[in-house]
Formats: C-alpha cells, structure tokens, sequence
C-alpha cells in the first residue's frame, strides 16, 4: 500500500521534473504566441509607417497648397490693381522695401528698389504668408511702375523682367515669391536682415533681376514664383480703357445734343479735319483736340492717363476709333468715294461692319500685345473678329 501511494508520488513528481516519458507542449504553445505577437508588433509598425507617410504628405500638400493659393490671390490683386488704376491704367505699384505693407514712394521717376516684399496693404490684401510663415517677395518691372508723364503704358509696352529654369517665361511686368524656409546662411533674426532679399531669395532671385530663376525644390533653392506677364495683364486692363474710352465718346454725343461723335484723330492725338477723307470716321481716339466740338466745350475732361502721353506712346496712340458716318457731323451727306468709303457690306450711311454685322455705331480695336493689327488699322469700315483666341490678336470693343 505504501508502494502504490509511493509510486503515484514518485509519477507526480517525475512529471512535474519533466522526468516522464511523454513530450511536455507547453514551452512550444508559449512559443506561438511570442511568435503572434511579434506579428501583430511588425503589422502595427508598418501601420505606424504608413499613418505616418500619409500624414507627412498631406502636411506637404496643405503646406503647397497654401502657398500656391497666397501667389493666385497676390497676381490677381496685382492685375485688378493695373485695370482699374485712375491715374495710369496698366501700372503697378513699387515693391516694399521696409516690410511695413505699403508701396514705396518714388525716388526721382524712379521706385527706390524694383524688388522688395509684396504692398500688400497697397494692395488692399491680407497679410499674405506662406506655408513658411514668411511674407511673399515681389519684383517689377520698370516700364510698369506707376508714373505718370514719365511712363506710357499700352499694348506694345514691353515687360523687362524674364525667368529661365524649369519654367522659362519672357515679357513679364512683375513676378511675387514665396522665400519658403530659411536656408544655410541666410539670417532672419534682426530687423535689418529682414529687409535683405539675400536672407529670403535663392539664386539671381535675390539681385532685382531682370533674370530671374525657377528651380526644383533642393537644400540650396527653396523660392516659389508666380509671374504676371504682359499678356496676362493687358486682356483686363484693356477693357477697363476701352469702357472708359467709351463712356468719354457716349457723354461727347450727348453734350452735342445727341448728334454725333467726334472725328478720329491721325498720329497727333487730333481730330483730323473731314476734308483729309482719311480719318474723318476712323482713325485714333482723340485725345488731343477734338473736333468738331473741343472737350472743354462739351463739358468734358480728359483723365490725365489719356492727355499725358497724347500722341507720344499712351493708351490712345494704339486705340483705333471708328464712328458710323450717320453719327458724325457733315456725315450725312452723299457717299465721299474718294477713298472707298461706300465699298463696305453695310452701304451707306451705316458703313462699319463686324463680321458682316451692320450694327456697330462704334468700334474700338486694340492690336493686342503684338502691337500689330490684324484688321485693316484704318484703311477699311469692315471688321473680322480673330479666329484665334490668342492674347497677341486683335480685341474689338463696339458700341451698342
């Protein structure tokens, strides 16, 4: 009886010590689940990478995305502010070279610096930023700066400023900046190093131009531009003078007792005398004297953009104007066939036509930035619309 109970003591024991016969499992069944939670370790890690990745580049397209949208706002202010311009329409303000907002007065006939940060008060913006934190750069061109009697602005006027690199760009007025982060060896820490481009722009960026550079993101270029070329600025800005050019013709017929307009002017910014046939409905705006009524005497004021540069490069030297001969004094006599007035689609005395249209009272033709018109600039009462929607063609404004 003692032996038996021996014996199960003895078999308790040698299984607990591991000293029977059969395999014992439970080491290996701690083993798989090490080897489970190593698993879900390394699936979580990866998550983690992964969050990790996505948030990283989303962080990195929120932060473009805000700089890009602070350029688009910052051009589209600078285009609005050169079409609706009073005293020169086209121009732009100086650049800030004191951080402070506001355009710098002139130095002379000239802005104390063609680059500086963007006037954004000037402007009539919020304090724009990057992604950064940093206020935009901006740079102009010379022939855009906003003097009148000094600088004459149209069509042909021609923007100084270029950028080469990944996206080359030729004839731009002005061009705005994101500086991005500080880079190695540029200081932002005291008042006098924030006003230098050097600690903000990367590059020829950094001298004022006129050559100005567009790189791929690296450790030694971190600038984003956005440019405002001549014919991004000239579409809207002609319309503005065209709408203003156009109210100026409507109050001279009114003033005349609701008669007529006045005759088209030559190179001198006058209104050419009927009797020279070319130019008595068709020519230049007049900015100069009109006949056969003069402006004072029709109670009207020039603005000063049109007087300044009369017949000298402004607005009105590339403004062809043209006038239905119903509408113009001494034009409602017999056809004058000395220079082809009557071989015109619509007859006499409507004369002007717009792609066959006998509507037009008054047309008004800008060459576009070419300078060059592809309509007849004076030698017919016919019009053709441009095929091409180009901003180096022909844009007609008529009335009604």
């Amino acid at each position: 009886m003692n032996r038996t109970a021996g014996n199960k003591v003895a078999s308790r024991t040698g299984l607990l010590h591991g000293t029977d016969d059969r395999p014992f499992h439970a080491p290996r069944r701690q083993a798989g689940y090490a080897a489970l939670v190593l698993v879900v370790i390394i699936g979580l890690t990866l998550a983690a990478l992964f969050v990790t990745s996505l948030n990283a580049a989303a962080l990195h397209n929120e932060q473009n995305r805000k700089t890009l949208n602070a350029l688009a706002l910052a051009k589209q202010a600078l285009i609005a502010r050169a079409a609706t311009d009073q005293s020169l329409p086209g121009s732009l303000p100086c650049p800030d070279t004191d951080n402070n907002g506001s355009a710098d007065l002139f130095a002379g006939n000239n802005c104390p610096s063609y680059i500086g940060r963007l006037p954004w008060r000037t402007l009539g913006l919020p304090d724009l930023r990057d992604a950064s934190g940093e206020r935009l750069w901006y740079a102009l061109s010379p022939n855009f700066r906003d003097y009148v009697g000094i600088v004459a602005i149209n069509d042909s006027t021609a923007g100084t400023l270029s950028v080469t690199g990944v996206a080359p760009v030729a004839n731009v007025a002005a061009i705005v900046f994101s500086p991005g982060s500080a880079l190695p060896g540029q200081a932002r820490d005291s008042a006098a190093n924030q006003l230098d481009p050097d600690n903000y722009l990367e590059s020829t960026n950094a001298t004022g131009g006129p050559a100005f550079t567009s790189q791929a993101a690296s450790d030694s270029f971190n600038d984003q531009l956005i440019t405002i070329a001549v014919a991004d600025l000239m579409p809207m800005v002609e319309q503005r003078v065209a709408r203003e050019m156009m109210t100026i013709l409507q109050n001279y017929k009114t003033a005349t007792g609701g008669l007529y307009y006045p005759w088209a002017a030559d190179n001198t910014g006058n209104s050419i005398n009927p009797s020279g046939h070319q130019g008595h409905d068709r020519g230049l705006f007049p900015c100069g004297n009109a006949l056969p009524v003069s402006w004072g005497s029709a109670g009207i004021t020039l603005p000063g953009w049109l007087t300044a540069d009369c017949g000298s490069g402004g607005w009105a030297s590339l403004t062809y104007y043209a006038a239905s001969y119903s509408y113009l004094s001494g034009g409602a006599g017999a056809c004058d066939t000395a220079d082809g007035y009557c071989n015109t689609p619509c007859g006499w005395p409507f004369k002007l036509s717009l792609d066959g249209n006998c509507s037009p009272i008054l047309v008004l033709l800008t060459p576009g930035t070419n300078g060059v018109f592809e309509n007849s600039n004076g030698s017919s009462d016919s019009f053709t619309t441009p095929t091409s929607t180009a901003n180096d063609r022909d844009r007609i404004y008529t009335y009604p």
